[in-house]
C-alpha cells in the first residue's frame, strides 16, 4: 500500500513568450513524471535545480549530457532512472534538490501549467 504522503502532485507554470518556469519546492522529494498540458507549443523541456544555496543549475547526467526531454501536448512522461536512449544518452537521472524549475527550448504561445508527480526520497 502507498502512503498518501509518498506521492504528490505539484504544478509548475511557464508564461507565454517565456522559456523559464516558476520554482517548485521539492525538499525531500524527487520528480518522477511530468504531465504535459493539452496545449503545448513545440519545445523540449530541461530542468534546473537549486540544491539549497539559491543558485539554479542545469541538470546533466553522469556522462555530462544536459537532460532535455522531447515532450508533446497531453503526454505523461516518466523520469524514473532509466537506461540510455537516443534522446537521453546517459539515461534519465532522478531530479531532486531544494527547488526545481523547467526551461523550454522555445517560448510558449500562451501560459502553460505543467504537472509534476513527485515522490518522497527514500530514507
Amino acid at each position: 500500500m502507498i502512503d498518501r504522503y509518498t506521492i504528490r502532485y505539484a504544478t509548475i507554470d511557464v508564461s507565454d513568450d517565456d522559456d523559464l518556469s516558476n520554482a517548485v519546492e521539492l525538499l525531500g522529494f524527487q520528480v518522477v513524471a511530468v504531465i504535459m498540458p493539452a496545449a503545448w507549443t513545440a519545445a523540449d523541456i530541461r530542468f534546473q535545480v537549486n540544491p539549497g544555496d539559491g543558485t539554479f543549475r542545469d541538470v546533466y547526467d553522469a556522462q555530462g549530457v544536459q537532460l532535455s526531454l522531447p515532450v508533446a501536448a497531453s503526454r505523461h512522461v516518466l523520469l524514473a532512472a532509466s537506461e540510455p536512449t537516443a534522446n537521453v544518452p546517459g539515461g534519465t537521472p532522478i531530479i531532486s534538490g531544494q527547488q526545481v524549475k523547467l526551461s523550454t527550448s522555445a517560448g510558449q504561445a500562451a501560459d502553460r501549467t505543467i504537472g509534476l508527480i513527485i515522490q518522497r526520497l527514500p530514507c
